[in-house]
């Protein structure tokens, strides 16, 4: 990105102290846009480009607490609990708009309202076994259930979790 001169930034703020348009201002100064061409000769449209690609590649603040939030490995489990929970969710839409059904065509053939269909695509939490197969059988699918081993460390994590609650409420309690 270029940065003007001082005498150019001094020339301009005096110039706009004085009452003068932005755009009279510009000109005077030889910074406008001419023919669709930044002033330096590029095209908007690649200015633009570069000053798009430059904010993508750059981490904001919310993307470094991110990071640094899932350093954390409670958190970082909890993050993926809910990601697991949505991918529920997430399924059974894109089974549903393969099938080019909407939510109320969906919720017909399951026999439920359509705001639970929504409420289970958007948040699929606390959902039973029986829905998910009113659901699937609507789809055409049926559901099968895997349990997959966790790493050792997501076990110990776990456990010291548990362990830590449990002495809460034991202290708690003789209080």
């Amino acid at each position: 990105m270029n940065v003007l001169p001082l005498e150019k930034q001094i020339q301009i703020v005096s110039a706009l102290v004085e009452g003068n348009s932005i755009r009279s201002t510009a000109r005077m100064v030889g910074v406008e846009h001419q023919n669709g061409r930044k002033a330096d000769g590029r095209p908007r449209q690649e200015a633009r480009r570069e000053i798009k690609e430059e904010r993508e590649t750059k981490m904001n603040r919310l993307d470094r607490y991110i990071e640094r939030q899932m350093q954390d490995p409670e958190i970082r489990d909890l993050v993926e609990k809910e990601v697991a929970a949505l991918q529920v969710g997430i399924q059974i839409a894109r089974l549903r708009e393969a099938l080019k059904m909407n939510q109320t065509q969906l919720a017909a053939r399951a026999g439920m309202n359509a705001s639970k269909i929504s409420k289970i695509e958007r948040s699929p939490k606390n959902v039973t076994l029986n829905t998910l197969t009113r659901l699937a059988l609507a789809l055409n699918r049926r559901i099968k259930i895997d349990f997959i081993p966790v790493s050792e460390r997501k076990v110990a994590v776990a456990r010291e979790r548990r362990e830590a609650v449990a002495h809460k409420r034991r202290v708690a309690f003789t209080r």
